[in-house]
């Protein structure tokens, strides 16, 4: 259903001023902050999903009453104002808790509400962050293909909302949604916005792509994260390359708090160190990933096929799901390759996979974070990985794995290779894993880090990992 930017003043009929100005406020934001839609078009979706405008005025309005009816109901050991409550903002709703679905576990715990606003759909996203304690808004953020009638909508209902709950301290995931809670946040006059950007998607350096179409969503990047970052009173990453990027292409603003933590984070309380296969079978290589050029399963494969023609006593596995993106590869291509590279069946799941798994190996040959080389981590994996953004963090070279050139199969295969000549060393490599990830991705660290980026300033016991200052999570 379309909803005309004129009528959400009879939404709520005590509100009809401010109601007015949120749209105008709106408008005048999309005008002047982010890019057309033929430009958007051009681009391509970028991350997340973005979801048609969805509901009726009379579920808008019944969510800005409960919103209300809540705030003056609040018990009074649970905060529901000011900076005792906390608001995170998504475009795509998948991205929810992978990247803070621990952070309101533990606020939640301590009586601090949390709202989550985004286009929930027919998924369990919704069920699986009440179960954490948040409580969750269908808001329609972002018309597809980036209409600019959808984005006038989606701000003056997110502002509505927000202002409804009175929520002041803002916390926008993904490049998207960091852009709706810095202009959101500035209509409603939050108090603290915060971006948590997880991945740079620029492309820049040698590596990156020339043609007309990747020069157009550059371009669009561009815009988008200068304004997602100049409407932020910080920013979270989850690599210093990624800082380092953006201030050298002008975009970072020198005025901004940055805040660099190694991801998510992982609960180490709950997942342990598993012992190494007996290697008595072959020393077992594991990649794990999605079916997609981009992951490098080309590369591991080639690499694989290299290593074994040498008569090298091993195995090479690959488990993960198809691919969906563009540059998905088949099961049925995989075979062309002829190597030893065994698939491994989708419903065994990760952590038998990595139990069987002497070494993790994460090709890939784009930037980015991977939550499968902090599991390996955790578990105490040693790890071969490509040297780009995101990924060379978990590697400190020859002490729990070693960095390849992205897209060199032949390099691969060295370094698998060196692994092969001295297993009498994968034991104090695993070792070291551990030990990084104690060090540097526990959960508790990463809420540490993402409270005071918030400005929270909560009290938080041990449990929760609060106490040591952001210099000391990022080190």
């Amino acid at each position: 259903m379309k909803h005309g930017a004129g009528r959400y003043a009879r939404l709520d009929g005590g509100r009809q001023v401010s109601d007015a100005r949120e749209a105008s406020h709106a408008r005048e934001a999309v005008r002047h902050g982010a890019p057309g839609q033929a430009e958007r078009a051009q681009a391509g979706r970028q991350e997340g999903e973005w979801a048609r405008p969805a509901g009726s005025q009379q579920a808008v309005q019944a969510q800005i009453g409960q919103e209300r009816t809540e705030r003056r109901r609040a018990p009074a050991g649970r905060s529901r104002t000011g900076a005792g409550a906390l608001g995170i903002i998504a475009a795509n709703p998948g991205a929810i808790e992978p990247l803070a679905g621990g952070l309101i576990r533990a606020l939640a715990e301590e009586g601090v509400a949390v709202d989550c606003f985004a286009p929930f759909g027919a998924g369990g996203e919704a069920r699986a962050l009440r179960q954490l304690g948040a409580r969750v808004h269908q808001v329609p953020l972002q018309g597809r293909g980036f209409e600019p009638g959808a984005q006038v909508r989606s701000l003056a209902l997110l502002a509505r909302l927000l202002r409804a709950g009175g929520l002041g301290t803002l916390l926008g995931l993904e490049l998207e949604g960091a852009v709706y809670a810095g202009l959101a946040g500035r209509m409603i006059g939050a108090r603290r916005v915060v971006a948590l950007i997880d991945r740079v998607l620029l492309e820049m350096g040698a590596g990156a792509r020339r043609g007309f179409m990747a020069r157009v969503r550059n371009q669009t990047l561009r815009r988008l994260y200068r304004l997602a970052l100049a409407r932020s009173h910080a920013a979270i990453f989850y690599n210093a390359d990624d800082t380092e990027a953006l201030a050298r292409a002008g975009i970072l603003p020198r005025q901004l708090a940055v805040h660099v933590v190694g991801g998510a984070g992982i609960d180490l309380a709950r997942v342990r160190e598993l012992p190494l296969p007996d290697i008595a079978e072959g020393l077992a290589f594991l990649m794990a990933a999605p079916l997609e050029r981009a992951k490098g399963v080309a590369t591991y494969f080639e690499a694989a096929r290299l290593v074994a023609a040498r008569g090298a006593r091993a195995r090479w596995r690959l488990y993960g799901p198809d691919g969906s993106e563009g540059d998905a590869i088949a099961r049925e291509a995989l075979a062309a390759f002829g190597s030893p590279v065994e698939m491994l069946a989708p419903q065994m799941g990760l952590a038998e996979a990595l139990a069987q798994a002497h070494v993790v190996v994460l090709p890939a040959h784009a930037p980015g974070t991977d939550d499968v080389a902090l599991q390996a981590l955790a578990v105490a994996r040693p790890l071969i990985v490509s040297d780009v953004r995101g990924l060379r963090e978990a590697v400190d070279e020859g002490v729990n794995g070693h960095l390849v050139p992205a897209g060199d199969p032949r390099a691969l295969a060295r370094a698998m290779a060196q692994v092969l000549k001295r297993p009498d060393l994968i034991a104090a490599m695993a070792a070291a894993s551990r030990r990084k990830a104690e060090r540097l991705y526990d959960i508790r660290l990463a809420n540490r880090l993402a409270c005071e980026a918030l400005g929270l300033g909560l009290g938080l016991g041990p449990g929760h990992g609060l106490g040591q200052t952001a210099d000391q999570c990022a080190a």
